[in-house]
């Protein structure tokens, strides 16, 4: 009976060591999740600023480029803010009837007084700027650093993931916003590449003497 006894408070005594490791193991397996989410997260959030300044870095040498990025990175913000306000398409978190009600008591069809500009959602801005960097430093460096490009890559497909999980935009908002940034990213390397071939086109000989 005593054997018994033991036997029993000795599988009790395993049952609950066992239980404890368990816990132990869910609340860092929890914990190490969070810290993922959070890093995540901020990716998503400021991977358009990440991306600018990292692009700012590796066309620090390349002058041209540089400037026509810089310049096109802040023409296409101010398009997509233009763009917002026109198409007037509310973000997935917010409320369907509260945003068409502001609308339809909006003071003008350009400024809408009763809600932030904020709240509008088409184009995804975070899309078109991470597609606009990426697209643009594919053009400029094409086969010259391709881990760069995949790096490009991955922020931008994180970045855009995280707008839609957390309902920051839609989908289609994100595709709008990507399709947009590519684009734009096309035409301004398309002008510094000509603006570029027309500094280093040889000088016509003008007779000249040496």
């Amino acid at each position: 009976m005593i054997a018994y006894i033991n036997i029993n408070l000795n599988f009790n005594l395993n049952i609950d060591i066992i239980y404890l490791y368990l816990i132990k193991d869910i609340y860092k397996y929890n914990i190490i999740m969070q810290l993922l989410e959070k890093i995540f997260y901020e990716l998503g959030n400021y991977g358009p600023v990440f991306l600018i300044i990292r692009t700012l870095v590796l066309l620090r040498k390349k002058e041209i480029y540089f400037d026509y990025y810089l310049f096109g990175s802040f023409i296409s913000s101010l398009l997509n803010q233009f763009l917002k306000i026109m198409i007037k398409e509310p973000r997935p978190s917010v409320d369907k009837k509260t945003f068409d009600l502001a609308l339809k008591h909006a003071k003008n069809s350009n400024y809408i007084s009763s809600i932030s500009h904020d709240a509008f959602g088409m184009p995804s801005g975070h899309a078109q700027s991470v597609m606009y960097s990426t697209c643009f430093i594919f053009l400029v460096l094409k086969n010259e650093n391709i881990n760069m490009i995949l790096f490009y890559l991955l922020i931008s497909l994180i970045t855009i993931i995280q707008r839609v999980q957390y309902k920051f935009h839609s989908i289609n908002q994100v595709i709008v916003g990507s399709f947009i940034g590519i684009i734009f990213a096309y035409i301004v390397y398309y002008l510094a590449s000509r603006n570029k071939e027309g500094v280093l086109k040889e000088k016509e000989d003008d007779n000249a003497p040496f």
